[in-house]
C-alpha cells in the first residue's frame, strides 16, 4: 500500500507514543476506505525535517463519545489519501477540553520500547518483543491510562458509521503543518531499508503478565521519572509491493525508534485495590472502532409493506381473470385467452403462498384469512384437492389455536364440498357431525348453514334413502326456525320441502308437497317473503308443478298463466339481483368482519344480524322455467284430450322458453366454474325443452319429423352419454321404432342397459319411471312374438308390478293393470284388472289411455257372438275415445270391432259406414303397423 511522495506503509504498525502527567492522552485518526492501517499509528507529516533533540511529545485531543463530531476543532489536521497528522501540543499547554468538564474515555497505543538514533542513521528494526497482556475490562478501568494496553477491535470507515453523521474530509496542505511542530531535516538522497517483519496470529495472554522484550537490551538508558523523549518514525518504501499470505498469522505489536532506543513515556503509579474495583466506563463509539452487540443497528424496516403489496396483487389478478369468466364458459373464446385466464390465476395464488411462506405471520386471523381464500381459489379453479386439503387442514388447526370460530366453521363448510366430489356419503356423515357439533356451542347461524348445505348435497344425490334425511333436516329447520322467529328460514325451508316432495316416488308426495305450499303461503304477504322475490316466483312454479303432477292440467294452465302476470312485477323489483343472489336471516351475530371470515358465505347486515347468502335462480332461468311449465301444462291438456287435434300451442310455449334459455347469464366478476355451471343449467333446461317438443310430436303421432329432431339433439355437442337426457332420447326413438311398427328394433332398444329396470337399483324416480315405462312396452310387444318371449313378458311383469302399485302417477297405474288383464287369465281376475285401469285413467284424465282400455275390453267381452245393448255401448264408446285422440291406429281397431257388433246386431249399414272409415285409416298408418295388422 503505497503513499504519495514515495512513503509506503512498511509494516503492520508503526509507533507513536506520548504522555503528559496532568492529563490523559489518547490518538485522534481518520481511516481512509482504501488504506490499512492500525488505529494508533501515525504516519508523520511530509514536512522538512529539523532538529529533533528538543521536540517534545504532543499532547493529543482524546476522542469524545458525549459531544457528536459536526467540524473538526481548530488545529486538528485530517487524513488525506497521502497522510496522517496530528496537531502537536506542547507541555503545559492547555488542552482542547475545559478543565471543569470531566474528561471522556480515552484510547492509547501500547508500551514499547525506541530507541534514539543519531542523525542520518538508518532505521534497523529490532524484534522478539512480545504481545501485550490484554487485561480484564476491570483491570482496564482501574489502570491509569498511561498503563492500559491498547485493545484491538476491528474497524469501519468512518463514512459507513450508522452512529455518526457523515463528515467532509479535508485535507491540509501537505507542505504546511502546525506552527509548533519542527521536524529534522531529511536529505532527499537518504535511502531506507524496508522493514520484512512476517506478523504472526496475536495471542491472549493472562492479566498478570506485563510486556517484557523477549532479549535484554542492557545497552539502552532508562528515562529519568517525568522526562519525555519522541521518535520520528520514518517508514521506509518499497520499490514492489510484497504479497501477504492471509494464512499466516499475525506478529506481535513492535515498535521500534529509528536508532533502536526505547523512548521512556512516564512514571508507573502503584494501582489502588479500590480502582480496580471500579465498574468499567462505557467506551465511546467511534467510527474507526468496532460496535458491541448491543450498538448494532437494528435492521431497518422496509418503507413498502410487502404483504400488503402481495395480498393486493393477488386480488387485482383474480378480478381480472374473473372479468373473463364470462366469454370464456361460452367455449368461443380463443385458446390465447383461456391461457391467460390461467395465468392469472396461477399468479395470483403463486402470491398468496409467498406471502405465507416467506413472511412471518403475527396475525392468526390474518393468516387463515389467507388459506382460506388461497384453498377456495384451489377447489373452484383447480383439481388439486390433495393440496387444498392440506392448506384447509393448517388453517383449521391454526383457527382452533386460536379461537376463530367462523373462520374455522367456514374451513370446514369448503372441505365438506371439496369432500362430496369424491366420497359423497363421507361428506354427508361430516356435515352431521358439523351439525351436533354447532348446536352443542349454540352457534345457531352456523347450525342453519350446515343444515341448508346437508340438503343441497342430498339433492345433488336425488336417491330415495336420501330424499328421507333430507326431510327430516328440513323438519328440523323449519322447529328451529319457528322458536326463533325466522320467517326467511321458515319459507325458504318451506321450498325446498316442496322440491323434495316433488322428487319423491311416494304415493303421498303431492299431498306432503301441496301442505308444504300452504305452509309457505301464509307468509306470502310479510316482508320476509317480499325481500325475495325470486323465491316468490319459485314458488308459483312449484305449485304449477304440484297440479301438473295432481293430473288436473286445466288448473296447472290457470297457474301457469298467474306465474306470466306475476312474473314481470316481480323481476322488475330491485331486490332481485343479476346473479340471483338474496340473503336469509338468520339471528344476531358480533362478528363485524363475517363476510371476509366466512369466505362470502355469511355477511352482517346493518343492523347486526347474520345473513346466509344463497345463489339460486337468475331472472332468465325463471322466465324460462315458467315458459316450460306452460309448455307442459297445454301439452298435458291436449294430449289427454286431443292428442292427436294438431293443436300446437305448446310447442309455441316450449319454443318461447328455448330462446329465454339461450340467453348468456349477466354475472360479472365470478369464478368460471360458478359462470359455467349457470351455462350448463340453462344448457339443461334449453334441452329439456326440445325433449319435450320431441314429446309434442310423438303425442300427435309425427313419428317421422320426432326421429330427426332426435337425429338433430343428439349432435348437441353439451350432450352427455348417460345421463338423463340421453335415455330419454333412447326411449323416445324405441317409442318411434315401436308407432313404426318396427318391433325388433324397438324391443332392442327398450331392452338396452340404459332402459333395462332393475328394482334393485340406487337410481332417481325420473330414471325409475322411464325404466319401468320401457319395461310395459317391451312386454306388450313379446306377448306377441312367441311361447318363450310370453314367458320372459310374465317375469318382467312380475319384476315392476310392485313398483307400479305403489307409484303415486295414476298413468302408471292404469298402464299396469292393463297389462296384467292383457295376461292369460281367469275372466274375473281380468275385469278386476280393468276395473282398475278405467278408473285410474279417468282420475288421470288421460282419454287415450281410457280409449286403449275400452278397446280392449271390448275385443276380451264382446267380440265373440254377443249382442246386445251393452256390446254396441262398449264398442261405441271405444271408438268414439279413438276419434277424440286422433289415434289412427285404435280409430281403425275400434272400427273394425264396431262394425263387426253391428253386423252381429242386424245393423248392416251402420256396420258398412264404421268398416269403410276402418279402411280409410288402415291406409294412412305406417307400413310396419299395416303387416303387423294384416298377420
Amino acid at each position: 500500500m503505497s503513499y504519495q511522495n514515495g512513503y509506503e506503509y512498511g509494516g503492520q504498525y508503526a509507533g507513536y507514543r506520548g504522555s503528559d502527567s496532568g492529563q490523559q492522552t489518547q490518538q485522534q485518526y481518520l481511516l481512509n476506505q482504501d488504506q490499512y492501517h492500525h488505529p494508533m499509528v501515525l504516519i508523520p507529516s511530509q514536512q522538512p525535517r529539523h532538529d529533533v533533540s528538543n521536540f517534545q511529545t504532543p499532547s493529543h485531543r482524546p476522542y469524545s463519545q458525549q459531544q457528536p463530531i459536526s467540524q473538526p476543532p481548530p488545529g486538528f489536521y485530517q487524513q488525506s489519501p497521502s497522510q496522517y497528522q496530528t496537531p502537536p501540543q506542547q507541555q503545559g499547554q492547555q488542552s482542547y477540553y475545559p478543565q471543569s468538564q470531566p474528561q471522556p474515555q480515552q484510547y492509547y497505543a501500547s508500551q514499547g520500547y525506541v530507541q534514539q538514533r543519531s542523525q542520518g542513521q538508518y532505521y534497523q528494526p529490532q524484534h522478539n518483543y512480545a504481545q501485550p497482556p490484554r487485561p480484564s475490562p476491570t483491570q482496564s478501568q482501574a489502570q491509569p491510562p498511561y498503563q492500559r494496553p491498547y485493545q484491538q477491535q476491528s474497524r469501519q470507515p468512518s463514512q459507513a458509521s450508522p452512529l455518526l453523521p457523515p463528515q467532509p474530509i479535508q485535507s491540509p496542505d501537505p507542505l504546511q503543518g502546525p506552527s509548533n511542530l519542527n521536524r529534522a531535516q531529511v536529505q532527499p538522497s537518504q535511502q531506507h531499508r524496508p522493514a520484512q517483519v512476517q506478523p504472526p496470529r496475536p495471542q491472549r495472554w493472562s492479566s498478570q503478565q506485563t510486556r517484557t522484550p523477549s532479549s535484554p537490551i542492557p545497552s539502552h538508558p532508562q528515562p529519568t521519572p517525568r522526562q519525555r523523549v519522541v521518535a520520528a518514525v520514518e517508514i521506509p518504501s518499497y520499490t514492489h509491493a510484497q504479497p501477504v499470505d492471509h494464512d499466516m498469522g499475525r506478529s506481535p505489536k513492535r515498535r521500534r525508534s529509528n536508532d533502536g532506543r526505547a523512548v521512556p513515556v512516564c512514571d508507573v503509579y502503584p494501582q489502588s485495590k479500590r480502582s480496580s474495583q471500579q465498574k468499567p466506563s462505557q467506551i465511546a463509539s467511534s467510527p474507526l472502532t468496532e460496535l458491541n452487540s448491543s450498538q448494532m443497528p437494528s435492521t431497518p424496516q422496509p418503507s413498502v409493506d410487502y404483504q400488503t403489496v402481495l395480498l393486493t396483487l393477488a386480488e387485482e389478478y383474480i378480478s381480472a381473470a374473473h372479468s373473463m369468466s364470462a366469454s370464456l364458459a361460452t367455449g368461443n373464446a380463443p385458446h390465447e385467452q383461456h391461457e391467460e385466464y390461467c395465468s392469472l390465476i396461477s399468479t395470483a395464488m403463486a402470491c398468496l403462498e409467498s406471502v405465507l411462506n416467506n413472511f412471518r405471520q403475527t396475525d392468526a386471523r390474518k393468516e387463515a384469512r389467507i388459506r382460506l381464500r388461497l384453498a377456495t381459489l384451489l377447489v373452484d379453479e383447480c383439481d388439486n384437492d390433495e393440496e387444498a386439503e392440506a392448506i384447509l387442514g393448517k388453517g383449521i388447526a391454526l383457527c382452533e389455536r386460536n379461537r376463530l370460530t367462523d373462520l374455522k366453521y367456514a374451513m370446514q363448510h369448503l372441505a365438506v364440498r371439496l369432500a362430496f366430489s369424491r366420497s359423497p356419503k363421507a361428506a354427508l356423515k361430516s356435515v352431521d357431525k358439523l351439525v351436533q357439533e354447532a348446536e352443542a356451542l349454540r352457534l345457531t347461524h352456523w347450525v342453519y348453514t350446515f343444515r341448508f348445505l346437508r340438503v343441497s348435497l342430498g339433492l345433488q344425490l336425488g336417491t330415495h334413502s336420501e330424499l328421507s334425511s333430507i326431510a327430516k333436516h328440513l323438519a328440523a329447520l323449519h322447529a328451529t326456525a319457528e322458536e326463533d322467529g325466522r320467517v326467511a328460514v321458515q319459507v325458504v325451508a318451506a321450498a325446498l320441502e316442496i322440491v323434495v316432495h316433488l322428487r319423491s316416488p311416494s304415493p303421498d308426495a303431492v299431498d306432503m308437497a301441496s301442505r308444504a305450499m300452504a305452509a309457505a303461503q301464509t307468509h306470502q304477504l310479510g316482508p320476509e317473503m317480499q325481500a325475495m322475490p325470486q323465491i316468490r316466483g319459485l314458488l308459483d312454479c312449484l305449485d304449477a308443478a304440484c297440479s301438473l303432477l295432481s293430473f288436473n292440467p286445466d288448473l296447472a294452465f290457470a297457474k301457469t298463466q298467474r306465474i306470466e302476470t306475476n312474473l314481470d312485477s316481480k323481476t322488475r323489483d330491485l331486490a332481485w339481483r343479476k346473479d340471483g343472489s338474496f340473503e336469509v336471516e338468520l339471528g344476531p351475530s358480533s362478528n363485524e368482519n363475517l363476510e371476509q371470515d366466512t369466505g362470502g358465505i355469511m355477511r352482517r347486515s346493518k343492523f347486526g344480524n347474520a345473513m346466509l347468502i344463497f345463489q339460486w335462480i337468475t331472472k332468465t332461468q325463471l322466465y324460462a322455467l315458467a315458459y316450460a311449465l306452460s309448455g307442459f301444462s297445454m301439452m298435458q291438456k291436449t294430449m289427454a284430450r286431443t292428442p292427436g287435434a294438431g293443436d300446437k300451442k305448446a310447442d309455441e310455449f316450449l319454443s318461447d322458453g328455448l330462446k329465454m334459455a339461450s340467453i348468456k347469464p349477466d354475472v360479472h366478476r365470478s369464478p368460471l366454474s360458478t359462470v359455467t355451471a349457470l351455462l350448463n343449467q340453462q344448457q339443461e333446461l334449453s334441452t329439456v325443452m326440445r325433449v319435450y317438443l320431441i314429446f309434442a310430436r310423438c303425442g300427435r303421432f309425427e313419428w317421422g319429423s320426432a326421429q330427426t329432431a332426435i337425429a338433430s339433439l343428439r349432435q348437441d355437442p353439451h350432450l352427455v352419454s348417460g345421463s338423463n337426457t340421453a335415455k330419454l332420447l333412447l326411449y323416445l326413438e324405441a317409442s318411434c321404432r315401436h308407432g313404426l311398427g318396427d318391433l325388433q328394433a324397438a324391443l332392442a332398444l327398450y331392452d338396452s342397459d340404459e332402459l333395462i329396470f332393475d328394482p334393485d337399483a340406487k337410481a332417481n324416480a325420473a330414471d325409475k319411471d322411464l325404466r319401468v315405462m320401457a319395461t310395459l312396452n317391451s312386454i306388450f310387444i313379446r306377448r306377441s312374438l312367441g311361447p318363450e318371449e310370453y314367458m320372459k313378458a310374465e317375469r318382467l311383469l312380475a319384476t315392476v308390478e310392485p313398483y307400479c302399485l305403489n307409484h303415486s302417477n295414476r298413468a302408471i297405474y292404469s298402464a299396469i293393470n292393463l297389462a296384467k288383464a292383457t295376461a292369460q287369465d281367469t275372466i274375473l281376475k281380468t275385469k278386476q284388472f280393468l276395473h282398475l285401469a278405467v278408473q285410474a285413467s279417468k282420475e288421470a284424465s288421460n282419454n287415450l289411455l281410457m280409449s286403449v282400455v275400452m278397446n280392449i275390453m271390448t275385443s276380451r267381452f264382446f267380440s265373440q257372438a254377443i249382442v246386445g245393448d251393452q256390446a254396441e255401448k262398449s264398442a261405441h264408446a271405444a271408438r268414439t275415445l279413438a276419434k277424440q285422440g286422433k289415434n289412427k291406429l285404435w280409430t281403425c281397431v275400434a272400427d273394425g270391432m264396431f262394425g263387426d257388433i253391428k253386423e252381429r246386431c242386424g245393423k248392416l249399414e251402420e256396420a258398412e259406414i264404421a268398416r269403410r272409415e276402418g279402411r280409410g285409416m288402415f291406409g294412412e298408418l305406417p307400413e310396419g303397423v299395416r303387416e303387423g295388422l294384416r298377420r
